[in-house]
């Protein structure tokens, strides 16, 4: 379940991120946030999360493309050593 967890704390810090950017709306004279809805009609992109995952391809294919010997390759496309208690 750890990835649905860190989705749900990106699309969060996301979400302020955007309110802080676009602040409160004026309605009736009294100030209010915008609801989450109306922040990403504002924005008109997609959540971080999505483009997260659209780059990984991208990335997965620049490591295929490096040489043996970079470290970055040797990192990602190498099994781990040993056991992790979960």
């Amino acid at each position: 379940m750890q990835p649905l967890r860190d989705e749900e704390a990106w699309g969060i810090f996301e979400r302020k991120i955007l309110c802080c950017i676009f602040c409160g709306i004026q309605v009736e004279g009294s100030w209010r946030r915008r609801f989450n809805l109306e922040l990403y009609k504002i924005y008109k992109q997609s959540d971080v999360v999505k483009f997260v995952k659209l780059q990984r391809p991208k990335w997965a294919g620049h490591l295929a493309r490096m040489n043996e010997d970079r470290c970055c390759k040797k990192i990602f496309l190498t099994k781990p050593l040993g056991n992790r208690p979960c």
